[in-house]
C-alpha cells in the first residue's frame, strides 16, 4: 500500500508542475519515470540558462489527469502523460490515446466507450457527453 501511495505522490507532483511522465510495469511493480521520446536536437544546459518554462496547464485538465492516473494505477495499466500549452494527452500505445482539453475530451484509437481501459475512465473524463471518439480516416 505504501508503494502505491509513494507512486501516486510522485504522479501528483508531476501533474501539479505540468511535467510529462510515464508509468511502467517493472516486474510486479509500477514505477514513474520521465517520458522517453525522440530528441531531434541537443541543447546544452548553458544554452537553456535564463529560459524559464512557465507553461501551466489549466487546473481542470490537471484534475482530470490525476483522476485518470489514479484509476489506471489501481488497475495496473501502464501509460504516458504529456502536457501541451493548455491540454494533456494520456497515451497507452502509438494508436490509443486520450486528448484532454479544458472543456472536451477526444479519444483516438478506440471503437467504443466500452473498450478497456476506456470503460473504467468514462466518469473521470466527465461522462459520455463530453467524450468524442475520433475514428481514423480510411
Amino acid at each position: 500500500m505504501s508503494l502505491t501511495l509513494t507512486l501516486m505522490d510522485e504522479i501528483r507532483r508531476r501533474i501539479e508542475s505540468s511535467r510529462g511522465f510515464e508509468v511502467v510495469r517493472e516486474g510486479s511493480e509500477m514505477k514513474v519515470r520521465d517520458v522517453r521520446g525522440i530528441v531531434k536536437t541537443s541543447i546544452s544546459r548553458t544554452e537553456l540558462k535564463g529560459v524559464r518554462r512557465t507553461r501551466r496547464v489549466p487546473l481542470k485538465v490537471r484534475e482530470i489527469v490525476l483522476k485518470v492516473s489514479e484509476i489506471l494505477v489501481s488497475k495496473n495499466i501502464p501509460f504516458k502523460v504529456t502536457f501541451g500549452p493548455s491540454d494533456a494527452i494520456v497515451r497507452f500505445d502509438l494508436d490509443h490515446y486520450i486528448h484532454i482539453y479544458k472543456d472536451k475530451v477526444r479519444v483516438i484509437g478506440f471503437n467504443s466507450l466500452q473498450e478497456e481501459p476506456l470503460s473504467a475512465l468514462v466518469e473521470a473524463l466527465g461522462g459520455p457527453d463530453k467524450i468524442k471518439i475520433l475514428r481514423p480516416i480510411k
